[in-house]
C-alpha cells in the first residue's frame, strides 16, 4: 500500500511502527506521566483505548498532516500547535495518522476515580493560552555556528554537529534567514 493511500488506523491494516526518539515514564500517585518525542518522517499511527482518561499535550515539533478519529467524539484533521490538548475519555477509542518531522508531547493517564467518575469529554486541539505561552520557544539554534544568521524555528533532535545543517535544512522545511 502506498503511503499516500494510508488512512487512519481502523484495525484492518497493520499499525505502522513508531520511531520513538525519547520516552520517559513516571508515576505520581495514581497519575501516569509520559514525556516523549517521536520521528514522523514516515506516516505514524497513534492509538489509545484505555480504561483511564488520557490527556495529551503537544509540546512541539513539526507535522505536515494529522488526521484523527474518536469512537465517541470529534474526528477530522489538524496540525497541533505547542500547548494544544487532546483529551481522550476512558474506554473511548482514539486513532490518529501523523506525518512530518517530529512530535514532542506529554501524556497523562488519569484514573476516572480521581475525577469522581465523572465522564471527561473527548476533545481535539483544545487550546489553553497558559500552556501555549509557557511551552518553550522552538529553536535548534544551539547547534548552529554562532555566526550563522540562519536558524530553524522548529524543535528538532538533529545532532549537535554543524555538518548536519544541510541535511536538516532539507528535512525541516522551517528555516528562516
Amino acid at each position: 500500500m502506498k503511503e499516500a493511500q494510508l488512512a487512519i488506523w481502523d484495525g484492518r491494516r497493520p499499525l505502522s511502527n513508531r520511531k520513538v526518539l525519547i520516552r520517559r515514564d513516571v508515576r505520581i500517585g495514581q497519575v501516569a506521566i509520559t514525556v516523549a518525542a517521536e520521528s514522523l518522517l514516515k506516516p505514524t499511527d497513534w492509538t489509545l483505548n484505555e480504561r483511564h482518561n488520557s490527556i495529551v499535550i503537544h509540546l512541539g515539533g513539526h507535522l505536515d498532516r494529522m488526521e484523527y478519529a474518536f469512537s465517541r467524539g470529534p474526528s477530522g484533521s489538524a496540525i497541533p500547535s505547542p500547548g494544544d490538548i487532546w483529551m481522550i475519555s476512558a474506554d473511548s477509542r482514539y486513532a490518529a495518522l501523523a506525518q512530518g518531522t517530529e512530535a514532542r508531547f506529554v501524556e497523562l493517564g488519569v484514573p476516572t476515580a480521581l475525577l469522581a467518575d465523572i465522564a471527561m469529554p473527548s476533545r481535539a486541539r483544545h487550546r489553553d493560552d497558559f500552556l501555549a505561552k509557557t511551552t518553550p520557544a522552538t529553536t535548534c539554534r544551539k547547534w548552529l555556528p554562532a555566526r550563522s544568521s540562519t536558524r530553524c524555528t522548529s524543535i528538532c533532535s538533529t545532532a549537535t554537529d554543524p555538518a548536519a545543517e544541510p541535511r536538516h535544512r532539507r528535512a525541516c522545511r522551517r528555516w528562516d534567514a
